[in-house]
């Protein structure tokens, strides 16, 4: 009989230091079920690859999508959003009763109860399908390797979501690898077994470039490890650094056939390697600019729009990292010191919108924008500005690494604000918080990327979508729950001593 696999996704980084708690709301728009789910195939995500690997081959497998459900970082997740999502994959594998069940998690989940949410997950799947039923999670690089997962998952797999879909690592690549770990666990070809080991660093996305030293050599050796009799899957993951929980930090999981012992050894090892090159890691870290060193660079620069622009990346703000996606530094020092062809996005501000809303296409209005959440992001700026655009957010990314994907931004309005010395800055303002980490946004709002000299975008990890027609990416220090600058919160749950806020 063909085998049934089930697949669900449920993907949320806990920033434990956000303004607020993450609810239902910021996952219905990102919440498909049954059928639904066949859409993501193709798309760089790990059900895409997985959907994508069944349908070349139906003899070998089926699928049973059940649930994908996808909410922007941001503070824990709330009981009823996490009940909610979890219900869906429970009640769906009691309905189908699959012969194994593929899991896309984010790998930094955290509850209102202070708990992890991928274990607190596994958990409630287990007391449904009791312990025989084969089970491969995928978590992403940014995940925080949770040992309790050691106990509940057959197979344990790290993909980076900052690759290309024909990456080896790759978000899509690593679903079609667990189907082919589950089609073999079912049919008793294998015995998986996991182990998770973890270093005493917090890398972060900032210092985790999967591109550039040392994270290029390390993750050539992960996939030489894969490649040794009796290793199904080797991985690193750097942590997702604003998740102040006790499991929090980077770490190795290993997936053996049947040899405990040796999962363990190799993920000792592989942590061992980490730590022996965590000092390449510093200087990544320490590359970043404040808003006006960035600006002066962008400005005194003598390439111009000829060779692209400069991109510069809101560290402190990044929604991705669970920042308030309002903060206004950047706009501030965009406006204040005369910079020439920028253009920023997006600013999460629904007030905002309403009045651009108001005034309508070409109408000028003065309002105060930004930093609505609370004042670690800025303050509100006096801006006087021309409506240029009203626009539906909804949009379909285009770059190499989240192609096919959709993002619902709300109501979008696009003002050029008046500077302070005769320039003008375009800025998109949403209803709702976005990672800019693909340049299809400015390109669904007649923003021309490459046209301008300064892209100012709120993502912590630019490099990818942007370094291949940019004429330099900039980390920008500014202000912000997303600071890659540990020592300015309150860890408490961390173990420690951990390395960049300890010397172990």
């Amino acid at each position: 009989m063909t085998p049934r696999i089930a697949l669900a996704a449920f993907r949320q980084a806990t920033n434990t230091f956000a303004a607020g708690p993450t609810g239902l709301a910021e996952l219905v728009g990102n919440l498909r079920r049954g059928a639904a789910v066949r859409a993501l195939r193709g798309t760089n995500t790990v059900l895409g690859g997985a959907l994508a690997e069944l349908n070349r081959d139906p003899s070998a497998a089926t699928s049973v999508p059940l649930v994908a459900a996808e909410a922007i970082a941001g503070g824990p997740l709330t009981t009823e959003a996490f009940d909610t999502v979890a219900g869906a994959i429970t009640t769906g594998l009691t309905e189908t009763a699959p012969d194994a069940l593929l899991l896309d998690l984010q790998g930094a989940m955290v509850t209102e109860q202070g708990q992890g949410g991928e274990a607190t997950l596994l958990r409630a799947i287990r007391r449904v399908v009791g312990p025989n039923l084969p089970i491969a999670v995928v978590v992403d690089a940014t995940a925080n390797l949770d040992p309790a997962l050691v106990d509940l998952a057959n197979a344990l797999l790290v993909a980076d979501s900052t690759l290309p879909a024909t990456f080896p690592g790759s978000p899509h690549l690593r679903g079609a690898d667990a189907v082919h770990l589950l089609e073999r666990t079912v049919d008793r070809t294998i015995r998986p077994v996991v182990a998770i080991h973890k270093a005493p660093l917090l890398l972060g996305t900032l210092r985790w470039r999967a591109d550039v030293e040392p994270a290029r050599s390390l993750l050539a050796h992960v996939t030489a490890l894969e490649h040794r009799p009796g290793v199904l899957a080797a991985g690193l993951a750097a942590g997702f650094v604003h998740a102040d929980v006790s499991h929090a930090g980077s770490g190795a999981a290993i997936t053996t056939d049947d040899d405990a012992p040796s999962a363990q050894a190799l993920a000792a090892e592989l942590t061992d390697r980490l730590w022996e090159r965590h000092r390449g890691f510093d200087e990544l870290g320490a590359m970043t600019l404040t808003v006006e060193e960035a600006i002066h660079a962008a400005m005194d620069a003598e390439t111009g729009t000829r060779h692209g622009p400069f991109v510069l990346a809101d560290l402190g703000d990044d929604p991705g990292s669970g920042g308030a996606g309002d903060g206004t530094a950047l706009l501030w020092g965009l406006l204040d010191l005369g910079a020439p062809g920028a253009a920023l996005a997006p600013i999460a501000d629904p007030d905002a919108v309403a009045r651009t809303a108001e005034a309508g296409i070409d109408g000028r209005l003065e309002l105060a924008l930004g930093a609505k959440t609370d004042e670690e992001h800025g303050y509100p700026i006096d801006v006087r500005a021309t409506v240029r655009a009203l626009l539906d957010g909804r949009f379909t990314r285009d770059g190499p690494i989240a192609a096919g994907r959709q993002d619902d931004l709300g109501r979008v309005a696009v003002l050029v604000c008046d500077g302070r010395y005769g320039n003008t800055v375009e800025v998109v303002v949403s209803e709702r918080r976005a990672e800019v980490d693909d340049p299809a946004l400015f390109r669904a709002l007649g923003i021309e990327p490459t046209r301008r000299r300064i892209l100012a975008v709120k993502t912590g990890r630019p490099w990818p979508a942007f370094a291949s027609f940019a004429a330099r990416v900039l980390a920008v220090d500014t202000p912000g729950r997303s600071s890659p600058h540990l020592s300015r919160f309150p860890f408490r749950q961390v173990p420690r001593p951990i390395w960049p806020l300890d010397e172990p």
